[in-house]
């Protein structure tokens, strides 16, 4: 907690070395489980434990204190693949937020000029961790929420690095999102940040998606509820400027 509030106070939590320590901390932290004799003397609080420590990665990666070439720097080789790891935890809580950390990690790159190898890395990782959670039906609504906005901070900001397989699976998945009552709202939301991402992007190609997407939205109108309609009404403003311009 302490560490936590220090990020927000000018320079955060320090430079390149002390952030490094940090990190290496936390994957200390997140890799507890793996040690038995650990395991059998902090069961009861390794999973408060995780949370802890990526509620902190989370607001080290969100809060601009620090610079991103100094985060990025660190995060990548130390905290990367233990990150996506907890993304396969039991608890919902653990990995709600390690979606979380996910979600902020492709601005980070963007901020911190990452190279177009270290991007592709990138975005391999995140999208292994991600797809078989956006794709599972019998979770949590939290995750599939965290599953959806980390899947459209992937595809929005990092679309360039993923292959066509794994943008059009990703998509078709968050039209089986729009089809389902529990979480039609939170893929209207991705949906619509994809959309925005694609009106400036020629390799972020919504055709795969797009006829079905606007039917589904346009039934989405005879709903009752007001805040539904009007979301469902700006997702569709987005969605229609991606069209190709006809001749």
């Amino acid at each position: 907690a302490l560490l936590s509030t220090l990020c927000l106070a000018p320079g955060g939590i320090g430079s390149s070395e002390q952030i490094t320590s940090v990190f290496r901390h936390v994957k200390t932290i997140l890799n507890a489980d793996d040690d038995a004799n650990t395991r059998r003397h902090t069961a009861v609080n390794s999973k408060s434990l995780k949370l802890e420590a990526l509620c902190l990665v989370r607001i080290m990666l969100s809060c601009k204190k620090h610079d991103a070439s100094d985060i990025k720097s660190a995060l990548l080789p130390i905290l990367l693949s233990d990150i996506c790891k907890c993304v396969q935890e039991d608890w919902y809580k653990v990995i709600s937020e390690a979606l979380r950390v996910l979600m902020e990690i492709p601005g980070l790159l963007v901020l911190g000029s990452a190279t177009m190898a270290e991007k592709d890395e990138v975005a391999t990782s995140l999208y292994d961790a991600i797809e078989p959670r956006l794709s599972e039906h019998d979770l949590d609504q939290e995750i599939k929420e965290c599953a959806l906005s980390a899947s459209a901070s992937l595809v929005s900001v990092l679309h360039a690095s993923l292959s066509p397989d794994q943008k059009n699976r990703i998509l078709t998945l968050l039209l089986d999102r729009l089809k389902n009552d529990t979480t039609r709202i939170a893929a209207i939301k991705t949906l619509s940040k994809v959309g925005r991402a694609a009106k400036s992007s020629e390799d972020l190609d919504l055709t795969s998606v797009m006829n079905e997407a606007l039917e589904q939205l346009a039934l989405l109108l005879r709903q009752q509820s007001r805040s539904l309609k009007q979301s469902a009404l700006e997702c569709i403003d987005t969605l229609v400027l991606c069209l190709p311009e006809s001749d």
